[in-house]
């Protein structure tokens, strides 16, 4: 909070409200001194640390959250004293709740393809057919020839129109994983009206495996409606990479 007033003001109640189911959350006080005398006239801040402590299964799914303090006397503009956000608790997965398999890259018996993995419903371009290995303990392990060439891992959604990507619910891409050496990556798709599209995410795959943060693909106007197919590309500077990958999470 900023005191852009004149005189200091002491103990001002500033709230934690969950306006999605109308309660409380926590309640703490903030102090300012007033805008210095000096000729930059410095506003004064201070900061209010909130506690919450969600139930994982009362308190699952979408929370929009208010930061709020009440006016305090003279104060000339009241517009600026609350700020919300929003807030998701295990929101629900894509391939878990439509699939009923999350995309975790887990092995699975019998007739199987070379990756060992229903995840993947096919790979095709630069990848080499002979350094593909078992996947182990949910693990995709492949190797691209070259990763400058064109190349797709297309991820499993299902043969039935059912189970096409609702583009509107889920839009936050995440990933973890690792590449050696390093590799770019893009995540393409092909929209309900058969277009192709693809953004570039910021990070990329390094020699020690990580979880790249979910990316709002609905940042790209494409995203929207029914995803027919869902693919990543990687790309490298390299003549070789090997590219792991533990598990991909599309979500709410």
């Amino acid at each position: 909070f900023y005191n852009m007033g004149m005189g200091s003001v002491n103990t001002i109640d500033v709230y934690l409200y969950d306006d999605t189911f109308d309660v409380p959350i926590d309640t703490q006080q903030v102090s300012f001194n007033g805008l210095s005398t000096d000729s930059c006239y410095q506003v004064d801040r201070d900061d209010a640390i909130f506690v919450w402590k969600p139930d994982s299964t009362t308190n699952l799914g979408v929370h929009r959250l208010r930061v709020y303090t009440e006016p305090i006397a003279n104060e000339p503009d009241t517009s600026d004293n609350s700020a919300s956000l929003v807030y998701v608790i295990a929101p629900e997965d894509y391939a878990t709740e439509v699939l009923n398999d999350p995309w975790d890259m887990t092995e699975v018996t019998g007739s199987t393809p070379i990756w060992h993995t229903n995840d993947i419903d096919s790979l095709t371009g630069s990848w080499d057919t002979s350094e593909y290995t078992d996947s182990i303990s949910g693990m995709f392990e492949g190797e691209l020839d070259t990763p400058r060439d064109e190349n797709a891992l297309y991820l499993n959604i299902g043969s039935s129109s059912t189970t096409r990507i609702n583009a509107d619910k889920y839009f936050n891409f995440s990933i973890a994983g690792r590449a050696n050496p390093a590799v770019s990556i893009e995540v393409h798709w092909i929209d309900q009206g058969g277009e192709k599209h693809h953004i570039t995410l910021d990070d990329q795959f390094e020699p020690t495996a990580h979880d790249l943060d979910p990316y709002d693909l609905s940042a790209d106007s494409s995203w929207t409606g029914k995803i027919k197919k869902i693919w990543l590309q990687f790309g490298g500077t390299m003549s070789t990479s090997s590219v792991r990958i533990g598990w991909v999470k599309l979500t709410e």
